[in-house]
């Protein structure tokens, strides 16, 4: 890098101060609430040198009414310089459609430089999504301050890591989902965590992921700590724990009704179980009968039929698994008439 002033120093950083990145939520007047679409639109890093060859990597983020990722969302992507829409620079593609994370990335390549240096450019990058529906209506953008060559960037700061659990409690065997999307890139306040180019997380468990949210499975009980390490543009980072309290996963509940009543001999009765349920984030797999009166026994769905051939009292028994081998047993006593 070339020795500047202690002057041209201070005004690089006056001049980067102004520089911002944002996103740009569906303003309330294109249309009700529940059907806005959320984008985010990000440069990472958003000072570059417009030296012909520095780059930043441009993130589209798009969100759904209900806070998931929108896949298959297409965007046309365009720059402006100043305030005056136009081509400067390069962008690795015009159009960029989201993945299924909700996720389109291309590179920003900046220009030579001018003839004359100035306090830099102001480049705005615009993502406007294609489609047929209200969403054309708007506009989302992000600013990438494009500094003359030789200009030091502001001081670096490092990043603020912070992350939310969900849901909870935290079962073992259920997945919990590590949302880092409150961490910012300084120590600054911040609405998003643009400027961050990493997210390490480590569960405690002996197994670790990566990604502004992951999910995970805690295999057995037990309070685990987990790490979130966040790293931003200029090759800072900072960690964070959070101690995580694993339950054990509830086992299933077994339950059923019989129809038609009251039970007689040479009546087809229907069983039903489907009133039996399995603990949080499992699922029953097997439903096991025996219907008290000597027939084999019988492992077959939630609703099944049976008919007795003799009066009598019996007892019919119930046994449901759920999908970590987890057993439960309820039982009813039927008196058949004749």
């Amino acid at each position: 890098m070339k020795a500047v002033s202690r002057y041209t120093f201070l005004a690089a950083i006056a001049v980067s101060a102004a520089c911002t990145v944002h996103g740009v939520d569906v303003p309330p007047g294109s249309g009700p609430s529940e059907l806005a679409l959320s984008v985010t639109i990000t440069a990472t890093p958003d000072h570059v040198p417009q030296d012909g060859g520095s780059q930043s990597s441009i993130a589209v983020i798009a969100k759904g009414p209900d806070g998931k990722a929108v896949s298959g969302q297409a965007f046309l992507m365009e720059t402006a310089v100043n305030g005056v829409r136009q081509d400067y620079g390069l962008l690795s593609a015009r159009n960029v459609v989201t993945n299924a994370d909700g996720r389109a990335s291309l590179i920003y390549t900046a220009p030579p430089p001018p003839p004359v240096q100035g306090n830099g450019n102001l480049l705005t990058i615009y993502a406007t999504p294609i489609g047929s529906n209200y969403r054309t209506a708007n506009n989302y953008t992000a600013e990438l301050r494009l500094t003359p060559v030789g200009v030091y960037q502001p001081p670096a700061s490092a990043p603020r890591a912070q992350f939310t659990v969900s849901p909870t409690p935290v079962n073992a065997g259920v997945s919990a989902i590590f949302d880092a999307s409150s961490s910012c890139a300084t120590q600054s306040t911040c609405s998003n965590t643009a400027g961050i180019t990493s997210f390490a997380w480590n569960f405690g468990d002996g197994t670790t992921g990566i990604g502004q949210t992951s999910s995970h499975v805690f295999s057995t009980a037990g309070t685990y700590t987990v790490v979130l390490t966040v790293t931003n543009d200029r090759g800072l980072s900072s960690s964070t724990t959070q101690a995580v309290t694993v339950s054990p996963t509830a086992g299933p509940t077994a339950a059923f009704v019989v129809s038609p009543t009251p039970p007689r001999v040479g009546l087809t009765l229907n069983f039903n179980a489907d009133i039996s349920t399995a603990g949080p984030g499992r699922r029953i797999t097997q439903y096991s009968w025996n219907f008290g009166d000597g027939t084999p026994g019988t492992t077959t769905g939630f609703l099944t039929q049976h008919t007795y051939t003799a009066t009598g009292t019996y007892t019919v028994v119930l046994s449901v698994m759920d999908d970590l081998g987890q057993k439960a047993t309820t039982t009813q006593t039927l008196t058949v008439a004749p």
